[in-house]
């Protein structure tokens, strides 16, 4: 089996405008339509409507006809991406935006979001038992060594790691009516990719997958309302990791002049030159000094919704009506794992994402007969202190991605 599509077989008309009320934000009439901060508010916001608890229960059926999605949104409603290159203070910011605008902050993708399963167990500790091939990678990993033959497959998990954390986001905006700021973003994720392969990390070959992998997961996403990139020089990034240093990045192979610049290229040649067609974006030089409050005032100014039908620009927003947005809150609330079979390519061409059958069978001995509570789903594992008689339903647990 291709070890890409490993992971993800192991887990598993009523039109009305957008509540922009004066009143419901608290602010004068002129700014309803604009994001605001606590502190032009002069303190918290008032919410429209108490959030449904999606994590505990479904969404679905006739509930939609009496909880409509946008019955909760106003004008902090909104998704805002921080991207940049390494060591450019991603983090820093993207928590300061969403503690300024009553955001959720949602951190970079993190292998805990797939590596710790429901019941708290870390499955890395079966890597010592793990073929080779099969190991569960983390970004140290790369950063030691990556030429290693496994880094094609490292890259394609980590991208539905991204995903997973992507539509996480998207149905945590649609049930709360709470922002989210996140840390980097699966949408951004090909600049890796792409800087990989012009290193030498991995072959085109493995490129060509990625790229089938990434056309048939995107369309299902809602781009985001504004892009944030810190830009850096090379130069300085390398200052900064150095000044830093994580043991992993001391030294590292990965991160040289050559990768960075790639990355750098891509970001500005091509992904944001895309999303600039469907989102605001945001370009701050932060090699001196980072100004949280200037990006503030400058995100404040921002009116999103004066884009028309005819412009592609917030498209993805403007143009659902409420049955839309309710089946599209529905299937990132109750579906994620349908949307995760998208990563699901058949193809078996490309040697590095391949493995042994007799590999295949060691891992799936150790991942779904020995690891604690991966024999069945969520709920129903007697051997974890599930009680399973009687119950009805299918299961599983919504993971938060939100406290990683």
């Amino acid at each position: 089996m291709a070890l890409h599509c490993l992971a993800a077989v192991a887990r598993c008309c009523r039109v009305q405008p957008l509540p922009l009320s004066s009143a419901a934000a608290g602010l004068p009439a002129v700014q309803a339509a604009l994001i605001s901060g606590k502190t032009m508010r002069g303190g918290p916001k008032s919410w429209i409507k108490e959030p449904w608890p999606y994590k505990e229960r479904p969404y679905r059926g006739l509930k939609s006809f009496f909880d409509t999605t946008r019955s909760r949104w106003d004008e902090n409603t909104r998704l805002i991406v921080v991207e940049g290159p390494p060591a450019a203070g991603k983090e820093v910011v993207a928590r300061a935006l969403a503690e300024e605008f009553e955001m959720q902050y949602m951190p970079a993708a993190s292998g805990d979001l797939v590596y710790i399963n429901d019941y708290g167990y870390d499955l890395r500790q079966l890597n010592d038992k793990l073929p080779h091939k099969l190991k569960l990678l983390q970004i140290d990993d790369f950063l030691k060594n990556p030429y290693d033959s496994r880094m094609g497959s490292f890259q394609i998990n980590w991208f539905e790691f991204k995903l997973s954390q992507y539509i996480d986001a998207l149905a945590h905006l649609m049930n709360t009516g709470q922002g989210v700021v996140m840390n980097k973003c699966v949408l951004s994720d090909f600049v890796y990719m792409e800087a990989m392969c012009n290193a030498g990390f991995v072959s085109r070959g493995v490129r060509s997958v990625y790229r089938e992998i990434a056309q048939q997961c995107m369309p299902f996403l809602q781009r985001p309302h504004l892009v944030v990139y810190l830009d850096i020089p090379v130069a300085e990034v390398q200052k900064r990791i150095k000044a830093r240093a994580r043991p992993s990045e001391v030294g590292s192979p990965a991160l040289t002049d050559q990768f960075l610049q790639s990355l750098e290229a891509t970001y500005k040649e091509s992904w944001l030159k895309s999303i600039s067609e469907h989102s605001e974006v945001l370009t701050y030089d932060v090699s001196q000094e980072t100004i949280v409050e200037h990006m503030v005032d400058d995100i404040e100014k921002l009116n999103f919704e004066q884009y028309g039908f005819q412009t592609d620009k917030m498209s993805d927003w403007n143009r659902k009506s409420d049955d839309e947005w309710d089946a599209c809150r529905t299937q990132y609330t109750n579906y994620k794992d349908h949307l995760m079979h998208n990563m699901l390519v058949p193809r078996f061409d490309v040697p590095e994402l391949m493995a042994e059958q007799e590999d295949m069978k060691v891992f799936y001995e150790l991942y779904h007969e020995t690891a604690p509570g991966q024999k069945y789903r969520f709920g129903f594992n007697p051997s974890m202190g599930d009680s399973v008689l009687f119950k009805l339903g299918d299961g599983g647990k919504y993971r938060d991605t939100t406290k990683y």
